[in-house]
């Protein structure tokens, strides 16, 4: 059941073998043995099902593929039910599958996130000694951290929750250090569009300088991103706000909703909520792929 909790988390959908992989850290069972026992546990329980490749229409799906599996593909059944597995499978693309330790596991499942992360200890260690908080206290906020980065959303909307909850900073000083923390635990968050593997693990090196091009997932990322362009640049760091957002048309009323309406182009990117109105990220909306 560990290993299904992070398959659900980390994964959504995966070959049978890379479950294999997972399990076979602590129980010596065969795959075959295995995949017999998947069958027998509830559906209502484990959420999650095998399918044969063949019958998604995927018998053809080149060997090499990370997705390839002879065994058959162990899927999130609420991915299907959402029709989420296109947009997922083009998240991931041809990313490896992060195989975690038996600790990582552990970890993920009693806590709900990595605690012995280094990222992750010193935000821990500034929540407890910088602003007097208890470990409870400290270990809830670092989960609030790793699942407001898991989900994609502003680092803003943190501090938000933690100026709600009366969390006073002393200094300016004090948050700039918290705000190279946030960062930090954010790029060391293992992510289900990675299949479990951290940003830090996946930038990519570019030719000009050796460093990381930083990709915006929301408009306020994007806003943040746009306002320290330049000192980002002096650092030599790229900044690409266009690939990762759509352009889309929306009506504006200049003269107020009795007048006429004027079609403006505007970029929303995948973590933003969906113009539609239906409540959901446009990712997993009108903009999923």
């Amino acid at each position: 059941m560990k290993c299904v909790h992070f398959f659900i988390n980390y994964y959504g959908i995966a070959p049978v073998e890379v479950i294999y992989e997972l399990y076979k850290l602590k129980v010596k069972d065969t795959i075959d043995e295995m995949i017999a026992m998947l069958w027998e546990m509830p559906v209502d329980i484990v959420e999650s099902c095998i399918f044969p490749m063949r019958s998604l229409g995927l018998q053809d799906w080149p060997k090499d593929d990370p997705i390839y599996s002879s065994k058959g593909l162990f899927i999130h059944i609420p991915i299907l039910e959402n029709d989420e597995v296109g947009y997922l499978l083009d998240s991931q693309m041809d990313k490896d599958f992060y195989i975690p330790s038996v600790q990582q596991i552990e970890e993920i499942c009693r806590i709900g996130y990595e605690e012995s992360s280094l990222a992750y200890k010193k935000l821990q260690t500034f929540f407890m000694r910088k602003l007097d908080l208890p470990y409870e206290q400290a270990v809830s906020w670092c989960l609030q951290v790793w699942a407001n980065s898991y989900e994609g959303e502003s680092p803003a909307d943190v501090i938000s929750k933690m100026s709600d909850a009366d969390l006073v900073f002393k200094s300016e000083k004090q948050i700039n250090e918290f705000l190279g923390l946030l960062m930090d635990a954010h790029n060391n968050t293992r992510m289900k569009e990675n299949r479990a593997h951290k940003p830090n693990e996946l930038i990519r090196r570019e030719l000009a300088g050796g460093m990381p091009t930083i990709v915006p997932g929301s408009s306020h990322a994007a806003t943040m991103l746009r306002d320290a362009a330049s000192q980002l640049k002096e650092m030599g760091i790229p900044v690409d706000l266009e690939s990762n957002a759509d352009t889309i048309a929306t009506p504006l009323y200049p003269n107020g909703l009795g007048g006429k309406a004027v079609s403006v182009e505007k970029k929303i990117y995948p973590n933003d909520p969906c113009p539609c109105g239906s409540g959901k990220k446009y990712k997993k909306c009108c903009g999923r792929k």
